[in-house]
């Protein structure tokens, strides 16, 4: 506990409770000689076992009383400490919950010192106000001495429960900020690679880009995004035209939808969580959502993690999602790069139905399994338009119609 040193120590407790006992045992001497069993009956030894159970007994009790409200407040206090971060704060209240807390330990403690006081005020009344010789059991029902540790919640739960949500809420402000920040932080000498020549892409065809890293991809999606001038006071000039529309002078983001590969996404992710987020971001319907559970592909693998997936199945929730939303624009980064050829080919059909559908799409990839004749890699360019996917596209429809039909 971050304040156990203001609590009282079992050895400075006892020692203290000591000193008293001592205390008494001097007043005993000092006032009737050394104890002895043919004094316990008198009367001037429950004179002084009276006096002694309103004085250094009582100071006993004291302490006790002390120590447990130390206990008490100091267990307040890390309770509402631990309401200052989600996880301490289920560590908390499970903690009280499943009966093992602070606050029955706290009132185990309580128990043990009312029990004991029990004891000792039957130790009095037998040993010195009683003729009786037979020895009388203290325990009558032991049912009675057996302490049931309770369920309970932390005192602060309700307010705790509100600084949890407050403190949530800034974090995944700060996230989401750091994110969107994330998204347009391409350094002025990553920049120098994109400004060597201009980009003007219109619909009617399916634009497929070749490059080196994803540093394309965030190039676009911030250009997509309406943050231009954010590039461009890191010394971005090129001038880059989507349909018609320039980004130098637009300032409202494009209506577009963006789907990187999963491949490298956190294995602890389940799939059906991941789909539902995105769901809510792309302001699907329910009856979307439901329909997307429960096509086909998506049926068989939304219960597992991405850690759990075989390499053919990477890629599938992407390409699903591009089919439940309709947009305008689409830019889509390395869903296909070296996964097997079936796959392949359907996500360059897609890419061509989406063309065919009006929509305007952007493929960006590193795969180096497609190479120009002429590998722009070799003259210095960053990125480059790869007009060899689309013929392979039909090399593949070939070949796979062939598998079928043999």
């Amino acid at each position: 506990m971050a304040c156990a040193g203001n609590i009282t120590t079992n050895y400075h407790l006892e020692k203290k409770k000591f000193d008293q006992l001592i205390k008494f045992e001097q007043r005993y001497i000092d006032e009737l000689g050394r104890y002895s069993k043919e004094k316990a009956n008198t009367k001037a030894t429950r004179e002084l076992v009276d006096s002694f159970m309103n004085t250094e007994y009582k100071k006993i009790r004291e302490f006790e009383n002390e120590v447990a409200d130390s206990v008490d407040r100091n267990i307040k206090l890390f309770q509402w400490l631990s309401a200052v971060t989600p996880p301490t704060l289920f560590s908390s209240v499970t903690g009280e919950q499943s009966g093992l807390g602070y606050g029955n330990s706290l009132e185990f403690f309580r128990y043990i010192m009312k029990l004991k006081h029990e004891f000792c005020l039957f130790y009095r009344e037998q040993k010195f106000y009683s003729d009786n010789n037979k020895v009388e059991s203290f325990i009558k029902d032991p049912e009675k001495y057996l302490f049931y540790g309770k369920s309970r919640l932390p005192g602060n739960i309700l307010p705790a429960f509100i600084v949890a949500l407050a403190f949530t809420a800034v974090l995944a402000f700060l996230s989401y900020v750091v994110f969107k920040h994330s998204l347009f932080t391409i350094s002025k000498d990553d920049l120098k690679k994109f400004d060597n020549k201009d980009i003007d892409i219109k619909k009617g065809k399916a634009w497929i880009f070749k490059t080196r890293d994803q540093m394309l991809a965030g190039l676009f999606f911030s250009l997509f995004s309406g943050f231009y001038d954010k590039i461009a006071n890191k010394g971005f000039s090129s001038k880059f035209l989507v349909q018609g529309f320039n980004t130098i002078t637009r300032k409202k983001p494009l209506d577009f939808l963006y789907f990187p590969s999963d491949r490298f996404f956190p294995g602890d992710i389940r799939l059906k969580d991941f789909i539902s987020l995105c769901a809510v971001l792309m302001g699907l319907s329910l009856e979307q959502t439901a329909a997307l559970f429960e096509s086909p592909v998506i049926k068989t693998i939304k219960d597992k993690r991405y850690s759990q997936l075989k390499i053919h199945e990477f890629g599938e929730v992407p390409l699903a999602l591009t089919r439940v939303k309709k947009s305008d624009v689409y830019l889509l980064f390395d869903i296909a790069a070296r996964m097997h050829g079936e796959f392949v080919m359907r996500f360059m059909e897609r890419v061509i139905e989406m063309k065919d559908n009006g929509a305007l799409a952007v493929y960006i990839t590193t795969d180096d399994t497609s190479r120009d004749v002429d590998d722009p890699e070799d003259i210095g360019n960053y990125y480059w338009e790869n007009y060899h996917w689309l013929p392979q596209v039909e090399g593949l429809r070939l070949k796979y119609r062939k598998d079928k039909e043999e």
